[in-house]
């Protein structure tokens, strides 16, 4: 997971109320996760450019993919599948980065 030292820090009850309407209406951790990707996917404004391994991208879907959230990207005419926790958005003061704060709140790590 990439360190969110460059993150901005959002209040905890504003993370809360994210997950909670993520979440809601679900009973276990794979209806939670299933529920985090149709959300994200709808509630993320894409074209998002992220900071991955150093440089900045453009992911343009997510999607749950073997129990994780994923990015996608192109990059040079190759896709690629990103983990949702490996990436920084650009924007840290864009409703995305609150977003994706609120996801990492959810799975238990630093917002």
């Amino acid at each position: 997971m990439v360190p969110s030292t460059s993150q901005p820090n959002f209040a905890p009850e504003d993370l809360e109320a994210i997950v909670d309407e993520a979440t809601i209406d679900c009973y276990n951790f794979e209806e939670e996760l299933s529920s985090w990707g149709a959300y994200l996917g709808d509630e993320l404004e894409f074209p998002c450019e992220v900071l991955a391994i150093g440089k900045k991208i453009q992911v343009i879907q997510v999607e749950e993919r073997l129990g994780r959230l994923k990015f996608g990207a192109r990059v040079g005419g190759k896709r690629y599948w990103i983990d949702v926790t490996d990436v920084e958005v650009a924007d840290t003061t864009s409703r995305n980065a609150k977003l994706l704060a609120a996801y990492r709140h959810w799975l238990g790590g630093e917002a």
